[in-house]
């Protein structure tokens, strides 16, 4: 007898080979209709995202809040779909999603062997960025990731992610297995905006004291190693272009704690300044400011 996980993991599957028939273009347009069809018919969170963005831009009008917000549901259905596209994609297809024009310079930054890690957020094509990135660069990336309470639908999404060479590291028991990747010049993809717990210190986002997870600073902080912003834009023509800014870790303070939180800050400065120009391409749908 299937249960619940299976059925939706089998529905999905049905979606996926009916998106190969497609091809990325088609199913990209199929996204943002099924985005304006979501945010009016079935507007699951709809309020957790006007919220978000009514704390986040005071000053907008309720007119611009919400064509923002319905934007936000079109982003969310085009990540999701590319992702579950990735096995079927070509190389070049993957590589054609992303403009990179920093690859010199990235590989000249893991050709230090200090260990890089790459801080994004969940903002414009994070999961394209981290696929064709790697592919572009030719070393994998070692992502951390969270595991999905539904098995067959974490496998799936598993496979996707590492369609073309990037590894999964999971949250938990994992910490260790960071630094010996960073201790070897490796590449860790870190998305780090997850809201943390109501115990988390608070670190001044859009204004506000928000609870940030300080766990991957508290690896920066001792491995010493390189740090990157990477975020993808989504340009008009659906392909995405790499933002790179290397974390400025000068200047900061002795005490450990302060360092882990000084980092947290100014990797959250870093992203809300591109939140503010794209504020249609993040990911308002989880509660930023539950507690």
């Amino acid at each position: 007898m299937l249960n619940s996980d299976k059925i939706v993991f089998y529905l999905l599957r049905a979606f996926t080979n009916l998106f190969k028939l497609l091809g990325l273009k088609r199913i990209r347009k199929i996204a943002r209709a099924l985005g304006i069809f979501t945010y009016f018919l079935f507007p699951l969170r709809k309020k957790v995202v006007i919220d978000n963005l009514s704390i986040a831009f005071p000053d907008k009008s309720k007119k611009e809040i919400s064509r923002i917000a319905l934007q936000t549901y079109q982003n969310a259905f085009i990540v999701f779909f590319e992702l579950i596209y990735f096995p079927f994609s070509k190389p070049e297809e993957m590589i054609g999603m992303l403009k990179l024009d920093k690859i010199d310079f990235i590989r000249k930054k893991i050709s230090e062997k200090k260990g890089l890690i790459f801080l994004g957020g969940h903002f414009g094509g994070w999961e394209v960025l981290a696929v064709s990135g790697g592919l572009q660069i030719a070393v994998p990336i070692f992502v951390l990731a969270k595991k999905m309470n539904n098995v067959y639908l974490n496998d799936w999404l598993t496979k996707a992610r590492q369609a073309y060479g990037n590894k999964i590291i999971w949250l938990g028991l994992s910490v260790r297995n960071i630094f010996d990747l960073l201790k070897n010049g490796g590449v860790i993809g870190v998305v780090a905006d997850q809201r943390g717990p109501v115990e988390s210190p608070r670190i001044n986002f859009f204004g506000k004291p928000t609870a940030f997870n300080i766990g991957t600073a508290s690896i920066i902080a001792k491995t010493k190693c390189s740090v990157m912003m990477g975020l993808a834009v989504r340009q008009k023509d659906y392909s995405y272009k790499a933002v790179f800014e290397e974390l400025d870790l000068s200047n900061l303070p002795d005490d450990f704690k302060e360092q882990t939180l000084e980092i947290t800050q100014r990797y959250a400065s870093c992203l809300e300044k591109y939140i503010r120009e794209y504020p249609d391409q993040y990911f308002w749908l989880h509660k930023l400011w539950k507690y």
